[in-house]
């Protein structure tokens, strides 16, 4: 740390009511303080920051950690923390209550659905495919293996079953992806008599709940049978976006297929809640800046923010502020 960080942390920020930590790592950015709280970041800056071209890092950084995750930044120069340290501790301690404040205030006006295990429990539908596949080829393929597959890509997810098995160089890249139309083609044909009598306990009172108040609905599914399994569901018009998983290059735990459906519905991520099931699920929510729900989520390091043993225990009143 510079003598000006050393100064603001050891003498203020360490012992500031609202927890800080140092050097949160935020997508290929190092954030020098940062409040989980007030989802605040505070960026003390030399001389270097003076530049032009710097000053540009800085404004798109900035843009970028706001649009993206929600996170407001105060940058502070380190000649006004040395020259008026009182006053800057005075400053942060302002923005800090204003933000807190402002978040409590905020009220969610969207609601974000990954498919699989949340909406209908088409994710049993997908292990059978890709075990039929497996045994095809004499290759083992557990449920505990599946864990690994929820909220990945259908090429991902073959590479985790290739990995496995220690074949992950059997196959060319043209032989792959003939194996995944073969999984594709085996889900289609289990799905084909999918109705909705398979909506999952408790989605469709919360749907109709919050649609009710005015809320918008997505679905944040890496699967491209999302909008066929919705319609057979009978619930696809109920919603207001379906990411196009064509158009996502990211899995999850990356937050962009999120980030993608809250722009899309041009509400901003800290206004939006995630619905998931899966622990890669539940870091793509926060990552993207947003509340989270999870369903039955095995936490291995991210919990989610509400935890739930599944779709049932749904209450829109009490989940949702």
């Amino acid at each position: 740390m510079t003598k000006e960080e050393k100064q603001l942390w050891y003498q203020f920020l360490c012992n500031y009511p609202h927890k800080f930590i140092r050097q949160k790592i935020v997508d290929s950015y190092i954030l020098d303080f940062y409040c989980a709280k007030a989802k605040l970041a505070i960026e003390l800056d030399g001389a270097q920051h003076y530049k032009p071209e710097a000053r540009e890092y800085d404004r798109q950084r900035t843009e970028n950690l706001k649009k993206l995750h929600g996170i407001k930044v105060l940058r502070i120069l380190n000649r006004d923390a040395n020259g008026n340290f009182s006053g800057v501790c005075r400053f942060i301690d302002v923005k800090v209550k204003e933000r807190i404040k402002d978040l409590n205030m905020k009220k969610t006006k969207a609601i974000i659905f990954d498919l699989d295990g949340v909406i209908t429990d088409s994710a049993k539908y997908h292990f059978e495919a890709w075990q039929t596949l497996a045994g095809r080829l004499g290759y083992k393929f557990t449920e505990e293996d599946n864990e690994r597959l929820k909220g990945v890509s259908r090429m991902d997810s073959l590479n985790i079953i290739l990995e496995i098995n220690g074949a992950l160089d059997a196959f060319t890249e043209e032989e792959k992806e003939a194996l995944c139309t073969e999984k594709n083609d085996n889900y289609v044909d289990l799905i084909g008599n999918v109705t909705p009598e398979d909506i999952l306990p408790g989605i469709a009172k919360f749907m109709a709940d919050a649609k009710a108040a005015g809320l918008k609905l997505a679905v944040a599914s890496v699967s491209k049978n999302a909008p066929a399994l919705l319609t057979s569901l009978g619930i696809i018009d109920e919603f207001d976006y379906i990411a196009d998983a064509r158009k996502i290059s990211k899995t999850k735990p990356d937050p962009e297929i999120f980030a993608v459906c809250a722009e899309s519905l041009g509400i901003a991520p800290e206004l939006c809640v995630g619905v998931e099931d899966s622990q890669a699920g539940i870091e793509a929510i926060h990552a993207a800046g947003m509340k989270s729900i999870g369903i039955n989520v095995t936490v291995t390091s991210e919990a989610p923010h509400t935890p739930l043993s599944s779709t049932a225990e749904l209450d829109f009143d009490k989940l949702v502020d």
